[in-house]
C-alpha cells in the first residue's frame, strides 16, 4: 500500500530547481532501484498529474512513471512528507530523464528587469551550477505551448563527473509577480541518445494544460 503524502510548508529560499539538476543522477539511481513500488517515498505516480498551485495539469507518457520533484521523508507517524508541490520527474533510462518543475524564479528576482528571461536563467546557472560553467546554450527563442508563451533553449554540456557530452532541450515559463515564479519542461540525456525521447517528450508537452497564469 503506498505510503500516504503531504505537503509541508515552505518559503521561496532558493533555486529548488537547481538541486534538482545537481541531485538528478543519484535520484536516478534510487529511483530505478528494486525496491518496491509501495516503500517509496512517495509512491511513482502514473497518469494525470495536476498541480492546481503551480497552474498546470499533464499525463506521464504511457508505460513511465513520475517522481515527486522536492524532498521527501518518512515522518515518525508514518507519513510520507514532501516539501511543496513541485512537480514530477520521470526517469527515462539510468542516464535521462523529463521533468515538470515548478516553484519559485530566484533567477528572475536577481536580474534587472531590462534582461530577458533567458538571459537571466543562464548567467543563474553559469554562477551556481557547475555543469553550466561551460555550458553552450542555443536555439533560444519564443515558443507557445498550448497557449502559454514562453522560450526554448537548448543547454550542451558535458558531465562534469563521467565527461559525458549530455544535452537538455526545456521550455520556460515565468510569471512576472512580486514573487517570481517558474515552470521549465525539460528533457535531459546524452547528446548522442536524446532524439530516442524525443516522442515522449512531445507526448509530455502535448498533455500540458494550463490552469492559470
Amino acid at each position: 500500500m503506498p505510503l500516504p503524502i503531504s505537503a509541508a510548508p515552505e518559503r521561496p529560499v532558493g533555486s529548488m530547481n537547481l538541486m534538482l539538476r545537481g541531485v538528478a543522477p543519484l535520484l536516478l539511481a534510487l529511483w530505478l532501484s528494486s525496491a518496491p513500488a509501495g516503500d517509496q517515498c512517495p509512491a511513482p505516480q502514473p497518469g494525470r498529474f495536476s498541480n492546481p498551485d503551480g497552474g498546470y495539469e499533464f499525463t506521464i507518457p504511457e508505460g513511465l512513471k513520475g517522481y515527486w520533484a522536492s524532498p521527501c521523508t518518512i515522518d515518525p507517524d508514518g507519513q510520507c512528507t514532501c516539501t511543496g508541490v513541485h512537480g514530477l520527474t520521470i526517469p527515462l533510462t539510468s542516464e535521462a530523464y523529463l521533468s515538470v518543475f515548478s516553484g519559485y524564479a530566484p533567477w528572475r528576482d536577481d536580474a534587472e528587469d531590462s534582461v530577458s528571461d533567458p538571459a537571466a536563467y543562464i548567467s543563474f546557472l553559469r554562477k551556481f551550477d557547475q555543469s553550466a560553467k561551460d555550458a553552450h546554450f542555443s536555439h533560444q527563442h519564443q515558443v507557445q505551448v498550448n497557449g502559454r508563451g514562453g522560450y526554448y533553449l537548448v543547454e550542451n554540456f558535458r558531465d562534469p563527473k563521467s565527461g559525458t557530452q549530455m544535452q537538455e532541450i526545456l521550455y520556460l515559463f515565468v510569471d512576472h509577480k512580486e514573487v517570481p515564479n517558474e515552470v521549465i519542461i525539460s528533457l535531459r540525456a546524452r547528446a548522442d541518445r536524446i532524439n530516442q525521447f524525443k516522442g515522449s517528450f512531445g507526448e509530455l508537452l502535448g498533455s500540458m494544460r494550463w490552469l492559470s497564469h
